[in-house]
Formats: structure tokens, C-alpha cells, sequence
């Protein structure tokens, strides 16, 4: 009996501290962003609340890519204390149906990781005939041309105003121009190798619409 009573006792006294714990809530599961055009910035809000009876501590906020940033909200959330994560979504050289992730990190033992889904619509004005850049291998000595041709999908003119490059040696012939709807327009971009290994590089058309004023352009390569 008094075994029995020492383990009642023990029991009761345990109970807080079995049920004392941390407990995140977040707002949702899968975010969506809208219909943005490419280039544009899609901004959304993962809400997260601690509905656990002991402090929250939010060890990390990532996102799947270098595409998305998120503002980290407060380290530490006390019980009944909510804050906000802001999300932003680069969305240049994207375009069509895009899922991203944001991956949340925390003390709270039955959901230490939980992850975010980011749902995007991304439309395009410009678009191009050939989505693959694709340059193939290149002596360090030599250099390639390619032609690349988009066709303005709008409803309205749009002026080239400038283009740039994402390093020296990546040049661009291109002329100032106002494309009507439905035409289309070419710019031709050389690229000459400086280092060995598999490369990126960008060309950014700047262009007087306001949805896209800069569309971006990725052409790869092997130096070698």
C-alpha cells in the first residue's frame, strides 16, 4: 500500500512537467502568392504562435533557395506570444506553375522541423523562343556567339532601354527598340571564357513596362 501511494504521489507531481512543453502554430501549411509577372517581388506572411505553456525558441527560418528571403521573426516566443515571418520571392528567370519551401527549425518536441510550401504563379511578357542557353564547352582562347530571340506577349509596346551582364567578359549586341505586340526581338551574346569549369552568367534587358522592368536572361557554359 504505501508503495502505492508514493507512486500516486509522484504521479501527480510529475504531471506539469510532463505536459509542460513548447508548441508552435503557424498560420498555414501552404502559402500562396499570387500571379506575379517575372522579375517581379511576391510577398507573403507565415504567422507563427507559441500555444505551448513553456518558452518557444525558433532556431532557424530557411528557405529552399537563394530565390526567397525571409525576415526572421523574434528568437524566443513566450506562451500565447505570436510573431511574423515575411517572405519574399525573387521570381526573375522563373516562370510558369513554381513551389518554393521555407523550413522552420524549433524546440517544439512533436514538430522540431515543419516545413512551408510557397505556391507562385509566374506569368511572363517577354518570352523567349529557347528557354536552354546552353553553350557547351569553350576554350579559355575562344569565344561563341548565340542569337536569342523573345517575343513581346503583351497587349502593348515595349522599349528596350539598356541591357547589362553579369561579368566583362560577356558582351551583347543589341539595338534601343520598341517591340509592338506579338513581335518579336533578338539581341546576340558572346561570351569569351576566363576560367576553366561550368559557368553562369546573366544578361538583364531593362524595358519601360512596369510589371517587368528587367528581364533576366541565363546562359551557361564550360570553360576549358
Amino acid at each position: 500500500m504505501k508503495n502505492i501511494i508514493t507512486l500516486i504521489v509522484l504521479g501527480i507531481f510529475s504531471m506539469p512537467f510532463l505536459y509542460s512543453q513548447p508548441k508552435l502554430s503557424i498560420n498555414t501549411t501552404e502559402l500562396n502568392l499570387g500571379k506575379i509577372t517575372s522579375g517581379e517581388i511576391a510577398r507573403g506572411k507565415i504567422i507563427l504562435k507559441n500555444i505551448g505553456n513553456e518558452e518557444l525558441v525558433i532556431n532557424s527560418i530557411q528557405p529552399s533557395c537563394g530565390c526567397t528571403t525571409v525576415k526572421q521573426p523574434k528568437h524566443n516566443l513566450a506562451p500565447n506570444e505570436e510573431d511574423v515571418a515575411e517572405i519574399e520571392f525573387n521570381s526573375a528567370g522563373y516562370y510558369g506553375q513554381v513551389t518554393k519551401f521555407v523550413n522552420i527549425s524549433t524546440n517544439d518536441p512533436s514538430a522540431q522541423n515543419t516545413t512551408v510550401k510557397l505556391l507562385i504563379d509566374v506569368e511572363e511578357i517577354l518570352v523567349p523562343e529557347s528557354r536552354m542557353n546552353w553553350l557547351g564547352e569553350i576554350a579559355l582562347n575562344d569565344s561563341v556567339t548565340k542569337t536569342i530571340t523573345l517575343t513581346n506577349t503583351s497587349e502593348k509596346p515595349i522599349l528596350i532601354k539598356n541591357v547589362l551582364t553579369s561579368a566583362p567578359n560577356v558582351s551583347v549586341k543589341w539595338e534601343k527598340a520598341k517591340i509592338s505586340p506579338k513581335e518579336q526581338y533578338s539581341i546576340q551574346v558572346t561570351v569569351k571564357p576566363v576560367q576553366r569549369g561550368f559557368r553562369n552568367e546573366y544578361v538583364w534587358l531593362e524595358t519601360n513596362n512596369p510589371k517587368q522592368p528587367r528581364y533576366e536572361v541565363k546562359i551557361s557554359f564550360i570553360g576549358k
